[in-house]
């Protein structure tokens, strides 16, 4: 009973540091221009521009700002974004968090249809790739009378899945980096790296959130307190279809990743034992992986509802 006091205290502290974190986060976005990045600068401009700022003097900046063909308060937004590190906009494919649905759409008859029902994952709608899930039973080698409790990782897996995408900036951005987005992704859960397994929800909690564990080493390093990630796990738990898009949009990242360059090492590489390992390890995790989206749906279909 002490123990488990104990942990609740320490649960309440982390809640109590995220709340700040998360404050701070608000009020850091609250000073972001709002200027979108549209205009008649060319992404050759946008380059030369980027590349002068990162490696130029401050009067070779001032003279490409003075030839530029933005207007000033377009040259203002992208000189903030540049100072601040937010040029995301600026150089990525558009991205909105999907999961964070329109809540602001009046109640009536046309808006009474799911809110869920539009959603796409990269390359296909979300029911068709439902429909090619295969049954829970095939991917485990006993027959349980019936389903078990793998809620617990599952946060543990979205919170990795919603970190990357923040960090990419969505499922089509991290695609192009595949590599890397992948390796963020297995990194920053626990259960995909390290086969983890979460007995409760507060365990789980306290692992993301502890300062020793190396999930919050990968928020922290990136910018993305825990307490907006969290925020969004919660949001993405309140429908089946949400965590089916987000489980196979992580699927689709780490699909990519065994795929790319990285891994074509010739025989006489020093790094060719260990990418091959490795690569070997990501298979491992994709199948995992598989095996939790089917979890999933095998709930859904029995109309379990929470998760």
């Amino acid at each position: 009973a002490k123990e488990q006091l104990a942990d609740t205290q320490r649960l309440l502290q982390k809640v109590y540091q995220s709340q700040r974190e998360q404050e701070e986060v608000v009020n850091h976005l609250a000073e972001r221009p709002v200027f979108q990045p549209t205009g008649n600068l060319s992404q050759e401009e946008l380059l030369r521009i980027l590349r002068v700022a990162e490696q130029g003097t401050p009067e070779e900046m001032d003279q490409l700002w003075m030839s530029s063909s933005l207007s000033p308060q377009m040259r203002q937004s992208l000189d903030h974004a540049i100072r601040n590190g937010h040029v995301e906009d600026w150089v990525l494919e558009p991205w909105h968090p999907w999961w964070r649905l329109d809540l602001s759409a009046p109640n009536d008859d046309d808006h009474n249809e799911d809110e869920t029902s539009h959603l796409e994952t990269v390359g296909k709608p979300l029911d068709e790739r439902l429909l090619e899930v295969a049954p829970f039973s095939k991917h485990s080698t006993r027959k349980p009378t019936s389903l078990p409790d793998l809620r617990f990782n599952l946060v543990d897996i979205l919170y990795s899945i919603i970190l990357t995408l923040h960090v990419y900036h969505g499922a089509t951005n991290a695609l192009d980096n595949s590599f890397e987005a992948a390796d963020t992704l297995i990194h920053a859960s626990r259960v995909l790296s390290r086969d983890a397994r979460w007995s409760s929800l507060e365990q789980c909690l306290m692992t993301i959130t502890s300062q020793e564990s190396g999930t919050t080493s990968v928020a922290s390093n990136h910018g993305w307190p825990n307490a907006v990630l969290l925020e969004d796990v919660a949001l993405v738990c309140q429908s089946h279809r949400l965590v089916a898009k987000a489980l196979f949009e992580g699927l689709d990242i780490l699909k990519a990743g065994r795929k790319s360059k990285e891994f074509n090492l010739e025989d006489g590489d020093p790094n060719h034992d260990i990418m091959k390992d490795k690569k070997t390890q990501w298979r491992r995790i994709v199948k995992k992986l598989e095996f939790y989206i089917s979890w999933t749906k095998q709930r859904q279909d029995a109309g379990v509802q929470d998760l």
